[in-house]
């Protein structure tokens, strides 16, 4: 399976999901890797010190190859890079926050990987960055409309944890925390 993390708009969380996704899955024993296709790098650079310091096993390539899962990350502009992420994925997940605003700019977003999506590949909204117990966060399948995307059930709440997550590896995390990552990381592979 391959996954693409992706959307136009910089600051989603398409990087630290990419991350946390695949810690998750690596937790529950998948072979998982990971492409790093956002020049900034700091997907590469953050298993390379979990890698360094015994923390995950995570494969870093340059393009798909034997691995249960391997997750795409993406910079955040349409491009042909992007294009061709789309087209190589079996899964792809416009990570957005809940708010209207980033929903509106995500609707380009939208299209592009519309355009781009192999036949059979699926593609839904994962919600980051929600603020737990806030009105926003009960209108999510209101607000998902804005896409006009299936929306993965399961979101990811906003907490400074998976921040940490980046140079601490699924340690950072509490069992809470975990859960909510790997339901949805597990969610992925069943929409």
């Amino acid at each position: 399976m391959i996954i693409t993390l992706c959307n136009q708009k910089g600051g989603a969380g398409k990087t630290t999901l990419t991350l946390l996704l695949a810690l998750a899955l690596e937790d529950v024993g998948r072979r998982v890797a990971i492409i790093d296709r956002d020049p900034q790098a700091t997907c590469s650079r953050a298993i390379a010190n979990l890698n360094a310091n015994g923390l995950s096993k995570i494969e870093i390539l340059s393009a798909p190859a034997d691995h249960d899962v391997t997750f795409i990350d993406t910079a955040p502009r349409l491009d042909e890079v992007l294009g061709r992420s789309i087209n190589e994925s079996s899964r792809v997940l416009l990570v957005s926050s809940p708010s209207p605003a980033d929903l509106w700019s995500t609707q380009e977003s939208r299209d592009f990987v519309l355009k781009h999506l192999a036949e059979g590949a699926k593609t839904a909204v994962l919600f980051n960055s929600v603020v737990k117990g806030a009105r926003i966060s009960r209108d999510l399948e209101v607000l998902a409309n804005h896409i006009q995307l299936p929306t993965l059930r399961n979101c990811i709440v906003r907490r400074q944890c998976y921040q940490y997550a980046i140079l601490q590896g699924w340690g950072a995390l509490r069992p809470q925390e975990r859960e909510e990552i790997k339901s949805a990381a597990l969610e992925i592979g069943t929409m």
